[in-house]
Protein backbone atom coordinates (compact mmCIF):
# COMPACT_ATOMS: atom_id res chain seq x y z
CA UNK A 1 0.00 0.00 0.00
CA UNK A 2 1.03 3.21 -0.38
CA UNK A 3 -0.39 6.49 0.88
CA UNK A 4 0.98 10.01 0.18
CA UNK A 5 0.60 13.56 1.78
CA UNK A 6 -1.91 15.38 -0.12
CA UNK A 7 -2.26 19.57 0.18
CA UNK A 8 -4.69 22.46 -0.39
CA UNK A 9 -4.49 25.18 -2.29
CA UNK A 10 -2.29 27.26 0.09
CA UNK A 11 0.36 24.21 -0.07
CA UNK A 12 -0.46 23.35 3.85
CA UNK A 13 -0.57 19.53 4.34
CA UNK A 14 -3.74 18.41 5.43
CA UNK A 15 -3.62 14.62 5.27
CA UNK A 16 -2.77 11.33 3.14
CA UNK A 17 -4.61 10.28 0.20
CA UNK A 18 -4.80 6.29 -0.69
CA UNK A 19 -2.87 6.55 -3.38
CA UNK A 20 -2.40 2.61 -4.47
CA UNK A 21 -4.02 0.43 -2.37
CA UNK A 22 -3.16 -2.66 -3.90
CA UNK A 23 -2.83 -4.84 -1.14
CA UNK A 24 -5.80 -3.65 1.03
CA UNK A 25 -8.09 -4.23 -2.19
CA UNK A 26 -6.56 -8.07 -1.99
CA UNK A 27 -6.96 -8.40 1.77
CA UNK A 28 -10.90 -7.56 1.04
CA UNK A 29 -10.96 -10.06 -1.66
CA UNK A 30 -11.83 -13.67 -1.33
CA UNK A 31 -8.35 -14.92 -2.56
CA UNK A 32 -7.21 -13.65 0.94
CA UNK A 33 -8.39 -16.93 3.00
CA UNK A 34 -7.73 -20.38 3.52
CA UNK A 35 -9.83 -22.04 0.99
CA UNK A 36 -9.09 -22.90 -2.68
CA UNK A 37 -9.26 -19.95 -4.23
CA UNK A 38 -6.80 -18.39 -2.02
CA UNK A 39 -4.84 -16.44 -4.15
CA UNK A 40 -1.72 -14.49 -3.55
CA UNK A 41 0.55 -12.23 -5.50
CA UNK A 42 3.51 -14.57 -6.73
CA UNK A 43 0.68 -16.15 -7.84
CA UNK A 44 0.68 -14.09 -10.93
CA UNK A 45 3.46 -12.02 -11.26
CA UNK A 46 6.05 -14.78 -10.29
CA UNK A 47 5.01 -17.32 -12.42
CA UNK A 48 6.44 -20.95 -11.41
CA UNK A 49 9.06 -22.13 -13.97
CA UNK A 50 8.50 -25.19 -15.94
CA UNK A 51 10.42 -27.74 -15.10
CA UNK A 52 13.35 -27.54 -12.23
CA UNK A 53 15.93 -24.99 -12.20
CA UNK A 54 19.59 -24.92 -11.18
CA UNK A 55 20.30 -22.06 -9.15
CA UNK A 56 23.68 -21.83 -9.58
CA UNK A 57 26.83 -23.23 -12.29
CA UNK A 58 29.37 -21.70 -9.43
CA UNK A 59 31.39 -23.96 -7.31
CA UNK A 60 34.24 -26.47 -7.10
CA UNK A 61 34.22 -30.43 -7.96
CA UNK A 62 31.59 -32.15 -6.67
CA UNK A 63 29.18 -29.42 -6.21
CA UNK A 64 26.16 -31.08 -8.65
CA UNK A 65 23.78 -28.77 -7.57
CA UNK A 66 20.26 -30.44 -7.98
CA UNK A 67 17.71 -28.37 -9.84
CA UNK A 68 14.99 -26.69 -7.82
CA UNK A 69 11.37 -27.04 -8.09
CA UNK A 70 8.58 -25.08 -7.87
CA UNK A 71 11.05 -21.91 -8.49
CA UNK A 72 9.31 -18.43 -9.12
CA UNK A 73 10.62 -16.53 -12.41
CA UNK A 74 11.24 -13.20 -11.37
CA UNK A 75 8.48 -11.64 -14.24
CA UNK A 76 6.86 -8.52 -12.09
CA UNK A 77 4.78 -7.72 -14.84
CA UNK A 78 1.97 -5.50 -14.08
CA UNK A 79 -0.02 -3.08 -16.46
CA UNK A 80 2.85 -0.20 -17.37
CA UNK A 81 2.91 -1.77 -21.00
CA UNK A 82 2.74 1.91 -22.76
CA UNK A 83 6.22 2.84 -20.91
CA UNK A 84 7.63 -0.17 -21.76
CA UNK A 85 7.05 0.97 -25.13
CA UNK A 86 8.12 4.36 -24.77
CA UNK A 87 11.61 3.25 -22.96
CA UNK A 88 12.09 0.96 -25.90
CA UNK A 89 11.88 3.81 -28.16
CA UNK A 90 14.25 5.67 -26.50
CA UNK A 91 16.96 3.82 -25.02
CA UNK A 92 19.66 6.32 -26.33
CA UNK A 93 17.98 9.63 -25.00
CA UNK A 94 17.34 7.55 -21.78
CA UNK A 95 20.54 6.02 -21.22
CA UNK A 96 19.23 2.70 -20.66
CA UNK A 97 21.69 -0.34 -20.68
CA UNK A 98 18.61 -2.94 -21.51
CA UNK A 99 17.99 -4.16 -24.88
CA UNK A 100 15.22 -3.15 -27.05
CA UNK A 101 14.33 -7.09 -27.32
CA UNK A 102 14.54 -7.34 -23.66
CA UNK A 103 11.75 -4.47 -23.26
CA UNK A 104 9.90 -6.53 -25.85
CA UNK A 105 10.11 -9.83 -24.07
CA UNK A 106 8.75 -7.92 -21.20
CA UNK A 107 5.75 -6.43 -22.68
CA UNK A 108 5.30 -9.90 -24.34
CA UNK A 109 4.42 -11.29 -21.12
CA UNK A 110 2.71 -8.59 -19.64
CA UNK A 111 0.42 -8.46 -22.56
CA UNK A 112 -0.14 -12.09 -22.01
CA UNK A 113 -1.00 -11.79 -18.29
CA UNK A 114 -3.38 -9.67 -19.36
CA UNK A 115 -5.12 -11.32 -21.65
CA UNK A 116 -5.46 -14.49 -19.34
CA UNK A 117 -5.81 -13.25 -15.77
CA UNK A 118 -7.22 -10.34 -16.09
CA UNK A 119 -11.26 -9.66 -16.87
CA UNK A 120 -12.70 -11.68 -19.72
CA UNK A 121 -16.02 -10.70 -21.31
CA UNK A 122 -19.85 -12.99 -21.61
CA UNK A 123 -22.89 -11.62 -23.48
CA UNK A 124 -25.63 -11.93 -20.72
CA UNK A 125 -28.96 -11.28 -22.79
CA UNK A 126 -30.35 -9.54 -26.26
CA UNK A 127 -33.47 -7.79 -26.02
CA UNK A 128 -35.03 -6.79 -29.70
CA UNK A 129 -37.85 -4.46 -30.40
CA UNK A 130 -39.47 -2.39 -33.34
CA UNK A 131 -36.94 0.17 -32.96
CA UNK A 132 -33.92 -0.83 -31.02
CA UNK A 133 -31.81 -3.58 -29.93
CA UNK A 134 -30.86 -3.99 -26.18
CA UNK A 135 -27.33 -6.04 -25.39
CA UNK A 136 -26.56 -7.32 -21.79
CA UNK A 137 -22.85 -7.11 -20.88
CA UNK A 138 -21.15 -8.87 -18.25
CA UNK A 139 -17.52 -7.76 -17.42
CA UNK A 140 -16.04 -10.63 -15.29
CA UNK A 141 -12.73 -9.49 -13.07
CA UNK A 142 -10.01 -12.35 -12.94
CA UNK A 143 -7.87 -10.09 -10.81
CA UNK A 144 -6.78 -10.15 -6.98
CA UNK A 145 -6.75 -6.81 -6.42
CA UNK A 146 -8.87 -3.65 -8.54
CA UNK A 147 -8.90 -3.38 -11.73
CA UNK A 148 -7.04 -1.19 -12.95
CA UNK A 149 -5.09 -1.16 -9.49
CA UNK A 150 -2.11 1.15 -8.59
CA UNK A 151 -0.96 4.55 -9.85
CA UNK A 152 -4.27 6.78 -10.22
CA UNK A 153 -3.40 7.15 -14.14
CA UNK A 154 -4.49 3.79 -14.95
CA UNK A 155 -7.67 3.32 -17.04
CA UNK A 156 -10.04 0.53 -18.56
CA UNK A 157 -13.01 0.79 -20.88
CA UNK A 158 -15.76 -0.48 -22.93
CA UNK A 159 -15.44 -0.10 -26.88
CA UNK A 160 -18.41 -1.61 -28.42
CA UNK A 161 -19.55 -1.03 -32.11
CA UNK A 162 -22.04 -2.29 -34.41
CA UNK A 163 -22.04 -2.26 -38.27
CA UNK A 164 -25.07 -2.76 -40.54
CA UNK A 165 -25.84 -5.64 -43.22
CA UNK A 166 -23.20 -3.39 -45.32
CA UNK A 167 -20.10 -3.84 -42.75
CA UNK A 168 -21.08 0.14 -42.08
CA UNK A 169 -20.86 1.04 -38.11
CA UNK A 170 -23.92 2.73 -37.41
CA UNK A 171 -23.34 2.87 -33.41
CA UNK A 172 -20.03 3.36 -31.43
CA UNK A 173 -19.03 4.00 -28.07
CA UNK A 174 -15.53 4.12 -26.77
CA UNK A 175 -13.71 4.54 -29.65
CA UNK A 176 -9.80 5.52 -28.88
CA UNK A 177 -8.33 7.80 -31.25
CA UNK A 178 -4.81 8.39 -32.08
CA UNK A 179 -4.05 10.78 -29.66
CA UNK A 180 -4.54 8.59 -26.60
CA UNK A 181 -8.17 9.63 -25.79
CA UNK A 182 -11.50 8.26 -25.96
CA UNK A 183 -14.15 9.59 -27.86
CA UNK A 184 -17.40 10.85 -26.36
CA UNK A 185 -15.11 10.85 -22.53
CA UNK A 186 -15.92 14.39 -20.87
CA UNK A 187 -12.73 14.57 -18.96
CA UNK A 188 -10.87 13.94 -22.26
CA UNK A 189 -11.71 17.22 -23.97
CA UNK A 190 -12.46 19.07 -20.49
CA UNK A 191 -10.13 19.22 -17.76
CA UNK A 192 -13.16 19.56 -15.09
CA UNK A 193 -14.92 17.25 -16.30
CA UNK A 194 -15.47 13.65 -15.46
CA UNK A 195 -17.19 10.28 -17.35
CA UNK A 196 -20.01 9.26 -15.05
CA UNK A 197 -20.25 5.29 -14.29
CA UNK A 198 -23.32 3.94 -16.39
CA UNK A 199 -25.75 0.94 -15.88
CA UNK A 200 -26.97 1.53 -19.41
CA UNK A 201 -25.58 3.25 -22.52
CA UNK A 202 -27.87 4.35 -25.09
CA UNK A 203 -25.48 7.05 -26.73
CA UNK A 204 -22.38 7.07 -28.61
CA UNK A 205 -20.66 9.68 -26.42
CA UNK A 206 -21.75 7.77 -22.97
CA UNK A 207 -18.32 5.73 -22.87
CA UNK A 208 -18.11 2.84 -19.36
CA UNK A 209 -14.46 3.90 -17.99
CA UNK A 210 -13.48 2.14 -15.21
CA UNK A 211 -11.30 4.68 -13.11
CA UNK A 212 -9.97 6.43 -10.34
CA UNK A 213 -10.40 9.70 -10.38
CA UNK A 214 -8.72 12.09 -7.72
CA UNK A 215 -10.90 15.47 -6.31
CA UNK A 216 -9.02 18.34 -4.28
CA UNK A 217 -9.66 19.70 -1.17
CA UNK A 218 -11.98 22.34 -2.95
CA UNK A 219 -13.99 19.17 -4.16
CA UNK A 220 -12.51 20.27 -7.88
CA UNK A 221 -11.52 17.45 -10.39
CA UNK A 222 -7.57 16.88 -10.50
CA UNK A 223 -5.16 15.04 -11.85
CA UNK A 224 -1.93 16.39 -9.65
CA UNK A 225 -1.54 13.92 -6.95
CA UNK A 226 -0.06 16.11 -4.12
CA UNK A 227 -3.56 17.60 -4.57
CA UNK A 228 -5.45 14.44 -4.39
CA UNK A 229 -7.36 14.68 -1.28
CA UNK A 230 -10.48 12.09 -2.13
CA UNK A 231 -11.37 10.14 -5.10
CA UNK A 232 -14.37 11.63 -7.14
CA UNK A 233 -15.02 8.52 -8.87
CA UNK A 234 -13.84 5.08 -8.07
CA UNK A 235 -15.45 2.33 -10.24
CA UNK A 236 -12.67 -0.07 -11.07
CA UNK A 237 -13.28 -3.70 -11.45
CA UNK A 238 -13.61 -5.11 -7.50
CA UNK A 239 -11.72 -8.66 -7.40
CA UNK A 240 -14.30 -11.62 -6.49
CA UNK A 241 -15.43 -11.49 -3.18
CA UNK A 242 -14.80 -7.88 -2.90
CA UNK A 243 -18.02 -6.53 -0.58
CA UNK A 244 -18.56 -2.23 -1.21
CA UNK A 245 -20.67 -2.46 2.09
CA UNK A 246 -17.98 -3.02 4.27
CA UNK A 247 -14.99 -1.80 2.42
CA UNK A 248 -12.75 0.44 4.14
CA UNK A 249 -13.41 3.57 3.26
CA UNK A 250 -9.51 3.89 1.65
CA UNK A 251 -10.35 1.40 -1.04
CA UNK A 252 -14.10 2.02 -0.86
CA UNK A 253 -16.34 2.34 -4.77
CA UNK A 254 -17.02 6.09 -4.89
CA UNK A 255 -19.29 7.72 -7.40
CA UNK A 256 -22.37 6.21 -8.82
CA UNK A 257 -21.07 2.94 -9.44
CA UNK A 258 -21.77 3.11 -5.33
CA UNK A 259 -25.61 2.87 -6.08
CA UNK A 260 -25.23 0.55 -8.78
CA UNK A 261 -26.32 -3.07 -7.63
CA UNK A 262 -25.11 -4.84 -10.67
CA UNK A 263 -21.40 -3.35 -9.78
CA UNK A 264 -20.63 -6.36 -7.45
CA UNK A 265 -17.52 -8.24 -6.46
CA UNK A 266 -16.28 -9.45 -9.36
CA UNK A 267 -18.08 -8.23 -11.85
CA UNK A 268 -20.05 -5.29 -13.37
CA UNK A 269 -23.18 -5.52 -15.75
CA UNK A 270 -24.08 -3.57 -18.33
CA UNK A 271 -26.98 -2.76 -21.15
CA UNK A 272 -26.04 -0.81 -24.36
CA UNK A 273 -29.00 0.27 -25.91
CA UNK A 274 -29.31 0.92 -29.83
CA UNK A 275 -31.54 2.20 -31.77
CA UNK A 276 -32.05 -0.14 -35.04
CA UNK A 277 -35.02 1.91 -36.77
CA UNK A 278 -34.64 1.27 -40.41
CA UNK A 279 -30.65 -0.03 -39.75
CA UNK A 280 -30.95 -3.32 -42.03
CA UNK A 281 -29.00 -6.60 -40.86
CA UNK A 282 -27.30 -8.51 -39.82
CA UNK A 283 -25.97 -6.82 -37.22
CA UNK A 284 -22.24 -7.52 -36.32
CA UNK A 285 -21.26 -6.58 -32.65
CA UNK A 286 -18.22 -6.05 -31.29
CA UNK A 287 -17.04 -5.58 -27.68
CA UNK A 288 -13.49 -4.81 -26.52
CA UNK A 289 -12.04 -4.38 -23.38
CA UNK A 290 -9.16 -1.63 -23.56
CA UNK A 291 -6.65 -0.55 -21.04
CA UNK A 292 -4.45 2.34 -20.94
CA UNK A 293 -1.29 3.26 -18.48
CA UNK A 294 -1.82 6.70 -18.78
CA UNK A 295 -4.88 8.77 -19.65
CA UNK A 296 -5.39 11.56 -22.18
CA UNK A 297 -5.99 14.13 -19.22
CA UNK A 298 -3.37 13.17 -16.96
CA UNK A 299 -0.80 14.12 -19.73
CA UNK A 300 -2.42 17.38 -20.10
CA UNK A 301 -2.34 18.62 -16.85
CA UNK A 302 0.91 17.51 -16.58
CA UNK A 303 2.06 19.67 -19.19
CA UNK A 304 0.49 22.70 -17.59
CA UNK A 305 3.96 23.55 -16.23
CA UNK A 306 7.24 23.48 -17.93
CA UNK A 307 10.01 22.28 -17.37
CA UNK A 308 12.88 20.29 -19.53
CA UNK A 309 11.50 16.93 -17.96
CA UNK A 310 8.35 17.48 -18.61
CA UNK A 311 9.23 19.18 -22.54
CA UNK A 312 11.06 16.36 -23.01
CA UNK A 313 8.46 13.29 -21.92
CA UNK A 314 5.66 15.21 -23.90
CA UNK A 315 7.94 15.39 -27.03
CA UNK A 316 8.19 11.42 -26.07
CA UNK A 317 4.79 10.69 -25.25
CA UNK A 318 3.81 12.35 -28.58
CA UNK A 319 6.08 10.02 -30.85
CA UNK A 320 4.85 6.95 -29.28
CA UNK A 321 2.15 4.53 -30.56
CA UNK A 322 -1.23 4.96 -28.41
CA UNK A 323 -3.08 1.98 -29.51
CA UNK A 324 -4.31 0.43 -26.18
CA UNK A 325 -4.08 -2.98 -24.81
CA UNK A 326 -6.69 -5.45 -26.03
CA UNK A 327 -7.49 -7.23 -22.62
CA UNK A 328 -10.92 -9.60 -23.72
CA UNK A 329 -12.91 -9.16 -26.35
CA UNK A 330 -16.10 -10.79 -28.54
CA UNK A 331 -17.24 -10.39 -31.59
CA UNK A 332 -20.94 -12.00 -33.16
CA UNK A 333 -23.80 -11.12 -35.29
CA UNK A 334 -27.68 -11.00 -34.70
CA UNK A 335 -29.79 -11.24 -37.60
CA UNK A 336 -32.80 -9.26 -37.33
CA UNK A 337 -34.92 -11.42 -39.10
CA UNK A 338 -34.54 -14.32 -36.74
CA UNK A 339 -36.48 -11.57 -34.21
CA UNK A 340 -39.90 -12.10 -31.92
CA UNK A 341 -41.97 -9.52 -31.93
CA UNK A 342 -44.99 -8.76 -30.25
CA UNK A 343 -48.28 -6.63 -30.21
CA UNK A 344 -51.68 -6.58 -28.85
CA UNK A 345 -55.03 -7.11 -30.53
CA UNK A 346 -57.43 -4.61 -28.86
CA UNK A 347 -60.26 -5.24 -31.00
CA UNK A 348 -60.40 -8.64 -29.63
CA UNK A 349 -61.28 -8.68 -25.78
CA UNK A 350 -63.59 -10.93 -24.68
CA UNK A 351 -61.82 -11.79 -21.51
CA UNK A 352 -58.67 -10.17 -21.73
CA UNK A 353 -56.28 -8.74 -24.42
CA UNK A 354 -55.13 -10.94 -27.42
CA UNK A 355 -51.68 -10.72 -27.93
CA UNK A 356 -50.19 -11.69 -31.33
CA UNK A 357 -46.79 -13.50 -31.62
CA UNK A 358 -44.93 -12.64 -35.05
CA UNK A 359 -41.38 -14.33 -35.69
CA UNK A 360 -39.74 -17.42 -37.06
CA UNK A 361 -41.78 -20.89 -37.23
CA UNK A 362 -40.74 -23.91 -35.19
CA UNK A 363 -39.16 -22.42 -31.64
CA UNK A 364 -40.44 -21.72 -28.65
CA UNK A 365 -41.12 -18.25 -26.85
CA UNK A 366 -41.29 -17.36 -23.34
CA UNK A 367 -44.44 -14.72 -23.15
CA UNK A 368 -44.37 -12.65 -19.56
CA UNK A 369 -46.69 -10.20 -18.09
CA UNK A 370 -45.72 -7.17 -15.50
CA UNK A 371 -47.82 -4.46 -14.14
CA UNK A 372 -44.61 -2.50 -13.05
CA UNK A 373 -42.06 -3.35 -15.25
CA UNK A 374 -40.11 -4.88 -12.30
CA UNK A 375 -41.68 -7.65 -11.36
CA UNK A 376 -42.48 -10.27 -14.56
CA UNK A 377 -44.32 -13.59 -14.29
CA UNK A 378 -44.25 -16.24 -17.33
CA UNK A 379 -47.48 -16.52 -19.02
CA UNK A 380 -46.72 -19.21 -20.75
CA UNK A 381 -43.90 -20.87 -23.16
CA UNK A 382 -45.60 -20.83 -26.69
CA UNK A 383 -44.64 -23.19 -29.67
CA UNK A 384 -44.50 -20.74 -32.73
CA UNK A 385 -46.85 -22.98 -34.90
CA UNK A 386 -47.80 -20.05 -37.72
CA UNK A 387 -46.61 -16.51 -38.21
CA UNK A 388 -47.84 -14.93 -36.36
CA UNK A 389 -49.76 -16.57 -33.54
CA UNK A 390 -51.81 -15.52 -31.41
CA UNK A 391 -52.54 -15.83 -27.44
CA UNK A 392 -55.35 -14.61 -25.05
CA UNK A 393 -54.27 -13.29 -21.62
CA UNK A 394 -57.76 -14.00 -19.51
CA UNK A 395 -55.67 -13.90 -16.38
CA UNK A 396 -55.08 -10.14 -16.72
CA UNK A 397 -57.92 -9.53 -14.12
CA UNK A 398 -58.84 -6.30 -12.61
CA UNK A 399 -55.44 -4.91 -13.19
CA UNK A 400 -55.25 -0.94 -14.19
CA UNK A 401 -52.34 -1.85 -16.20
CA UNK A 402 -50.28 -4.03 -18.05
CA UNK A 403 -46.87 -5.19 -19.69
CA UNK A 404 -45.87 -7.84 -21.75
CA UNK A 405 -42.54 -8.87 -23.36
CA UNK A 406 -41.41 -11.76 -25.26
CA UNK A 407 -37.97 -13.52 -24.39
CA UNK A 408 -36.23 -16.60 -26.61
CA UNK A 409 -33.05 -18.08 -26.62
CA UNK A 410 -30.45 -16.87 -29.29
CA UNK A 411 -27.67 -19.02 -30.57
CA UNK A 412 -24.42 -16.46 -30.36
CA UNK A 413 -21.69 -17.62 -32.71
CA UNK A 414 -18.58 -16.02 -31.89
CA UNK A 415 -16.54 -14.54 -35.14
Amino acid sequence: NLETPYVDAAGTIQGTFPEQMTYQEWEHSQYNGSSSDRRECQDCHMPDAEGGIVLSNRGGPGLNLQARSPFAQHHFVGGNEFMLKLLSENLNELDLTASTQQFEDTRVRLISQMQSNTANLAVTGVRAGEQSLEIGLRISSLAGHKFPSGFPSRRAWLHLSVKDGQGQPFFESGRPDELGRIEGNNADFDQGACEPHYRVISKPEQVQIYESVMENTDGEITYTLLRGADYHKDNRLLPKGFDPASADDRIAVAGQASSDPNFTGGQDDITYRVATAGVAGPYVVEIKLLYQTVSAAFVADLRQDSTAQISSFGEMYDSADQTPVTVASLKFSLEPSEFYHLSIQPWQIPHGPTLAIAGPVGRKVDLERSTDLVNWEVLGSIQQTSDPSFYEDTQSGAASQSFYRLLWPIEISQQ
